[in-house]
């Protein structure tokens, strides 16, 4: 008798992997834990690279990814070796990939790349998954390092500010050394700045909480609602679900260019859709054939002009390259509204920390400045 230890998804897979070692006695989920550290987006280029490359040469799937394991160390070679078990055990490439979680593989490139491959070209879908990957890394590297700063430098004014009309400046009022001089009365023009900053920050401050509230915590419990009311938000609705409606047109365009009919390309958009506004539009659009109605009178999340586009195709290569074009569409906004959203907080921020030092500046140092200049 000997003991193993087998990596797979369900018991199931784990007693069919048992059996070619002999007959099974027992089987035990492990209850050892270990951190696996995500992959880099680095390794995932050379995974979707390379696997096209052999995918497009005819190479199978187990043995690519075999070959993989083989000639690639940790963490590459680990994770080509976790795809294997789960193609071996009958799971497709796409769907092993969704099945390790997006610790390996993100959700939105998962679903490039089962669009892809539902469309029948897997090594296409792998390469633009790579390419999709790499542009989207390269505009949020420099744009959310402003993005994150600038909400730094913001609450840092607001800090700042209340604890300055809080706490600075009333201590420094109701202080010995003010009492003494009772002739020195505090310049009205900072405490208009202090008043104004206040409620400025107060509210840019709830606005920034509501929003992100709303794209995180109110997403994740009701994603229709939160789209329908991020999509009244102008500018933010772009940064939040331009990316979605990209890779939905993508995936659109991708089914039914190779062939796949409207409502079942539909159909198997809305299955690999987030759940929220894409979503809702893509089972509305679905019944509407069902129906014998225009399925774009649904798309209710993008634009009328885009709408009107994609009701006046006639023929299927039209309705692809509609398709095609507002996923490039999309694609470039949301690229744009990320590049323009780092500076517009800078600016913004530095003009609340410039608000921030004036208030500092006018209700603690100016009183102890005037007292100087009397003799004090």
């Amino acid at each position: 008798m000997e003991k193993r230890t087998i990596e797979a998804l369900t018991e199931i897979d784990a007693r069919r992997e048992a059996k070619t070692y002999g007959r099974v006695v027992k089987i035990s989920k492990s209850r050892n834990f270990f951190f696996t550290p995500p992959l880099e987006i680095q390794h995932r280029q050379v995974i979707f690279h390379r696997l096209a490359a052999m995918l497009g040469s005819k190479v199978g799937t187990g043995r690519a990814l075999g070959l993989m394991e083989e000639h690639f160390g940790s963490p590459i070679g680990t994770t080509c070796r976790k795809l294997r078990k789960q193609v071996d055990a009958g799971y497709g490439l796409d769907v092993a990939m969704q099945n390790l979680g997006g610790k390996y593989f993100p959700p939105n490139v998962v679903a490039l790349i089962q669009a892809g491959f539902k469309a029948g070209n897997s090594a296409e879908a792998l390469s633009n998954a790579a390419d999709f990957e790499r542009e989207m890394s390269e505009v949020r590297k420099g744009s959310m390092l402003d993005i994150y700063v600038s909400i730094g430098t913001f609450f840092i004014a607001f800090a700042a500010t209340f604890g300055t009309t809080r706490y600075a400046g009333p201590m420094m009022a109701e202080s010995e050394l003010m009492k003494m001089n009772s002739t020195i009365e505090p310049d009205p023009l900072y405490g208009f700045i202090a008043t104004f900053s206040e409620i400025t920050m107060s509210f840019t401050a709830l606005v920034f909480i509501s929003l992100l509230f709303l794209g995180t915590v109110g997403r994740f419990f009701n994603p229709s609602i939160a789209d329908s009311l991020i999509v009244k938000v102008p500018f933010y609705k772009d940064l939040i679900l331009a990316k979605n409606n990209y890779i939905t047109m993508y995936s659109l365009s991708l089914l039914i260019g190779s062939g796949v009919p409207v409502k079942q390309a539909l159909e198997l958009s809305s299955e690999g859709a987030p759940k929220g506004k894409m979503k809702d539009d893509l089972l509305g659009a679905l019944k509407n054939t069902e129906k014998g109605l225009p399925w774009s009178n649904a798309m209710s999340s993008l634009h009328a002009t885009d709408r009107a586009a994609l009701g006046q195709s006639l023929s299927r290569e039209g309705v692809v390259h509609v398709l095609k074009t507002l996923s490039v569409q999309y694609r470039a906004l949301y690229s744009s509204r990320l590049g323009t959203l780092g500076p517009a907080l800078k600016s913004i921020s530095a003009l609340f920390m410039v608000l921030a030092g004036s208030v500092l500046f006018g209700l603690t140092i100016m009183p102890i400045l005037q007292m100087a200049a009397q003799g004090f």
